[in-house]
């Protein structure tokens, strides 16, 4: 080796985590080590059809490393709380609810996200027996 080089090492190109190993991170195209690669906590709601009582919070694939997670809670809005990367919920009544994820990680490093869902009137009408 010539003075003054360095053996240089290439860095995968990435769409999404996938393609990373699993102790880095797909930032901005790149694969980095978690260590260096901004936490973040996001989740979508799945509402079928929209403003339906009926939904589920899901967390999204990207942004904490999975193996270093001790806990993932969804606080519902209605005081319902639900654990885990995946929750499905009912509402007994309709109104606009904030939905909460905080994931705890290892060293209780906590990331959290917020949504608000909402959830329409029954359409149909209720009937009674005379």
């Amino acid at each position: 080796m010539q003075t003054g080089c360095s053996e240089t090492e290439t860095t995968p190109q990435c769409t999404d985590a996938a393609q990373c190993r699993r102790d880095e991170a797909c930032h901005e195209s790149t694969c980095i080590p978690w260590s260096d690669a901004p936490l973040l906590a996001d989740f979508e709601i799945l509402q079928e059809p929209a403003g339906s009582s009926l939904i589920v919070a899901r967390v999204l694939p990207e942004g904490f490393p999975r193996e270093r997670v001790e806990h993932l809670r969804f606080s519902l809005g209605d005081g319902f709380t639900g654990w885990g990367e995946s929750v499905t919920h009912r509402y007994d009544d309709p109104g606009i609810y904030p939905i909460d994820l905080e994931v705890t990680l290892e060293g209780y490093r906590v990331l959290r996200a917020s949504r608000l869902v909402t959830i329409e009137p029954s359409q149909s009408t209720p009937t009674h027996a005379t």
